[in-house]
């Protein structure tokens, strides 16, 4: 196998299991990182495929992966850091406080400003990372 298999493989692998905790939450003592939520189930079973592909038809797979976790890092920046930059109306940020405010926060959740948890901070990299790592494979394969 070679590096950037296996650093797909990898990236991947370690976004699934993080991810996977949005389905049966993940606590450490009295802290939420991510409480449990059933409707991302969706998005779990298309990187599963998309993973599953990559690793049985590494040729085509390694362009459904790189594309689905495009579209997974874009629909994830239009859901929280797209509203951190460019500002969020009062409804949305009272809509989001009150889903999240029993997660935990590396900053504290705001008024004013949009501020993702560290569940979803975390997953953000992880979703680039998988992404690049990804897309690192598919351009070297070209250059082979």
């Amino acid at each position: 196998m070679n590096k950037n298999r296996r650093n797909t493989l990898l990236a991947n692998a370690i976004l699934l299991v993080w991810f996977a905790f949005c389905l049966t939450g993940l606590r450490i003592g009295n802290i939420w990182l991510v409480e449990r939520e059933l409707s991302d189930s969706i998005f779990l079973v298309i990187a599963l495929v998309a993973f599953v592909l990559y690793v049985v038809k590494e040729k085509i797979g390694k362009f459904v992966l790189a594309g689905w976790l495009f579209m997974w890092f874009v629909a994830q920046f239009f859901c929280h850091w797209f509203y951190t930059i460019f500002g969020v109306s009062e409804e949305k940020l009272r809509s989001y406080n009150a889903c999240f405010k029993d997660t935990y926060h590396i900053i504290p959740a705001s008024d004013t400003v949009l501020i993702p948890d560290l569940y979803h901070i975390v997953l953000h990299i992880l979703i680039l990372s998988a992404f690049l790592v990804t897309f690192r494979q598919i351009i070297a394969k070209k250059n082979d």
